[in-house]
């Protein structure tokens, strides 16, 4: 009953009432053996992640469920284009990186339309502009968002996706060539390679004085 009730707030778009009847559904969960109301349990959460923007791990708790077999075809699919969304939009470092190599070498990716760009994610190349008109069609509403920097989410995922492309171009690179490169102001591209450093998610320093950026 929980589950059913956390469903139909994530139909309406209301993360909030259905991680109450989520978390209230866990208690039963590992005690129960029925297979199916467990994957129920997994469905609902991966997407309460999605919701609360924590799209690393619900890409990798969709792909989980693309492969179940008790799911018809049409489902794992879906579940695997969202998966693939996520991942796209999930912030830029090593764990996303594993997940962009997981997600583009199942062929069943193969067949979405925003396939090119999940090549180029996961090589590390510059995503274009062309491909990111694509692809933010496809996004739901909570997943087009503007973060507190007036940046929507997946731009800003973009820019620290070409980011970390670019540093394995450059070895080093002043900060205003960086922002001409990343197309923002140079403060920007600034607060951005800094925030990236300190959660070791690039290596590197920036040096003030010349204002250049080691990578």
């Amino acid at each position: 009953m929980y589950l059913r009730i956390a469903h139909l707030y994530l139909k309406g778009h209301d993360s909030d009432y259905a991680e109450i009847f989520i978390n209230r559904a866990s208690l039963s969960m590992s005690s129960t053996t029925d297979p199916e109301l467990q994957v129920k349990y997994k469905l609902c959460y991966a997407k309460l992640l999605d919701f609360r923007k924590k799209f690393l791990e619900a890409a990798r708790r969709y792909l989980e469920l693309s492969l179940e077999s008790r799911l018809s075809t049409s489902e794992q699919n879906e579940l695997l284009r969202n998966s693939i969304l996520c991942a796209i939009i999930a912030p830029a470092g090593v764990y996303r990186s594993r997940l962009l190599s997981s997600l583009s070498k199942d062929e069943r990716s193969q067949n979405f339309i925003f396939h090119a760009m999940l090549r180029n994610t996961q090589l590390g190349n510059l995503i274009t502009h062309e491909q990111v008109a694509l692809f933010e069609n496809k996004l739901e509403e909570h997943q087009q968002e503007k973060l507190a920097n007036g940046m929507t989410i997946l731009e800003a995922a973009v820019m620290e996706h070409n980011l970390l492309a670019i540093s394995h171009i450059y070895k080093s690179i002043k900060i205003e060539n960086l922002s001409f490169l990343l197309r923002v102001p140079p403060q920007q591209a600034e607060t951005v390679v800094g925030k990236m450093i300190a959660e070791q998610r690039i290596a590197g320093s920036i040096d003030q004085i010349e204002q250049i950026i080691k990578l």
